[in-house]
């Protein structure tokens, strides 16, 4: 039997990778040639688009951002000004300081109260001049906030405490701004001012010249004013010639300049004689003319320029007017000593110069001073005047005695000349401007004299006061003194 030769197994194949295909590299390639055209850059018009929108985000976003920001500073101004003036309310409280006198107004620095971080900082910078004012009414305390710091940033009025915001905080402020504010403002009707000296713990006083209300809060007193400085003087031509005529004022020569002007040496200088033109009715304007004779508390006192008529009208060229004192003076039941009745009838009332405020009640004093008079007869019976007297409705007084001697001095009160030197009494007066030879020779003071009940007296043209009955038919005139707050008016 023929042998089988053994078969040869043929070798195991190995299997290896198959390459791809030159089909499938091209499709690769086409896929990335797509890929890289989606990633070109942006056209000019695109990106112009997109830094469009961004300005428009920004002009949006960042006066927003600057506004927290602002307000947030502020917010943090009036906290830190509130926690001051609640650590000056427990230094009071506690008596320390013995703050009782109802006639001052009090200001302690705001670094006298210790904070619990130290020292306090206004959150834009370090405080220069801050101070925490405080008023006593005999039963508590008010108190109220004025600042500066060394970025200018502050409160440069007096603002009540419990209201102040931040609408009030200012910029561009100066340390003499503030410190010229302290110094001089009082509040409501407090003459005088201390200011705390933390380094010698004493207190040191001043004078108060301008006067804000209960309520505290910003004066504007150019803005809020009823009468303001003149620029120009009146001026008329001289009526006399004789001694105690024209030539008795030393400024005399063809005309007659009435009053004075701000000589410009201190803004709150003001003397006797001063002219304002001030704002008597809301709707009108300042063109009436007043000349300052003196203060009273809180308010300052002025005289009209003219005499007036029963209606309230300026009497430019007084016609022959005899307003009585009081009409039946001579009758023994009723006198002078019972107040200026018939004259004060002439004043104008609240609906004739609604701009300004009510005269009220006054004392009326004789010329020495007393509230009595001496019956004329037997000059034995004492009369007491009708203290205090009511000016009711009316928005002006009569001129006092003691007033005008205040600024002119003691002298022989009846004598010819004794006001030499003081014309702005006598502008519009018959028989010393020209062209007023008949006309009203003076008006009637606010001063019933002492020697008799039905006496009064009067600013007469010989330019001295005259001691005057009211019934004789003198000839005299009424002239309106206003009572302005010292807030009202513009130095």
């Amino acid at each position: 039997m023929e042998k089988k030769k053994p078969v040869k197994k043929a070798p195991k194949k190995t299997t290896k990778p198959v390459a791809k295909k030159t089909t499938e590299k091209k499709i690769t390639t086409k896929t990335t040639k797509t890929k890289k055209k989606k990633k070109r850059a942006f056209t000019l018009i695109e990106l112009l688009a997109v830094i469009i929108i961004l300005g428009i985000l920004m002009i949006i976003a960042i006066p927003a951002v600057t506004s927290y920001i602002s307000d947030s500073r502020k917010n943090a101004y009036v906290d830190t000004a509130k926690e001051i003036v609640a650590g000056t309310r427990n230094i009071v409280n506690e008596g320390k300081l013995g703050m009782y006198d109802t006639g001052v107004t009090y200001y302690i620095p705001y670094d006298y109260v210790q904070m619990e971080n130290g020292k306090a900082k206004s959150p834009y910078g370090d405080f220069t001049q801050a101070y925490v004012g405080v008023v006593y009414n005999g039963q508590g305390y008010k108190y109220y906030w004025i600042s500066n710091d060394d970025t200018g940033q502050g409160v440069n009025s007096i603002v009540l405490a419990d209201e102040l915001d931040t609408d009030d905080i200012k910029s561009d402020l100066k340390d003499d701004d503030i410190e010229t504010a302290v110094q001089t403002t009082g509040i409501g009707q407090r003459t005088k001012i201390k200011i705390y000296n933390v380094n010698r713990s004493t207190w040191d006083e001043f004078d108060a010249e301008n006067n804000v209300g209960e309520e505290g809060g910003s004066v504007d007193f150019s803005a809020n004013a009823i009468c303001r400085r003149a620029t120009e003087l009146h001026t008329t031509t001289c009526g006399q010639s004789w001694q105690y005529g024209c030539k008795g004022d030393p400024a005399y020569s063809t005309t007659v300049t009435y009053g004075t002007l701000w000589d410009g040496s201190s803004k709150d200088t003001i003397k006797p004689g001063d002219a304002f033109d001030c704002k008597v009715r809301k709707d009108g304007d300042y063109t009436e003319r007043f000349y300052y004779i003196g203060e009273e508390g809180d308010r300052v006192s002025l005289i009209y320029y003219a005499n007036i008529e029963k209606n309230g009208s300026t009497i430019v060229s007084p016609s022959q007017k005899n307003y009585a004192y009081n009409s039946t003076a001579n009758n023994n039941n009723d006198g002078n000593y019972k107040g200026p009745k018939t004259a004060v009838n002439v004043m104008p009332t609240i609906e004739q110069w609604d701009n300004l405020p009510l005269i009220g009640e006054r004392t009326l004093l004789n010329e020495r001073g007393g509230d009595f008079v001496w019956y004329d007869d037997d000059y034995r019976t004492k009369y007491n005047i009708s203290n205090p007297y009511d000016y009711g409705d009316k928005v002006a007084r009569l001129l006092t005695f003691q007033e005008v001697q205040s600024f002119v001095g003691e002298g022989s009160l009846d004598s010819m000349g004794y006001l030499n030197g003081y014309s702005f009494l006598f502008e519009n007066v018959g028989k010393y401007t020209s062209g007023m030879n008949t006309g009203t020779q003076g008006y009637w003071v606010d001063t019933p004299t002492y020697s008799s009940k039905s006496g009064t007296w009067a600013v007469f043209y010989y330019r001295d006061f005259s001691k005057m009955a009211s019934y004789s038919g003198t000839l005299v005139g009424v002239r309106p003194v206003i009572m302005i707050p010292k807030s009202k008016i513009v130095k």
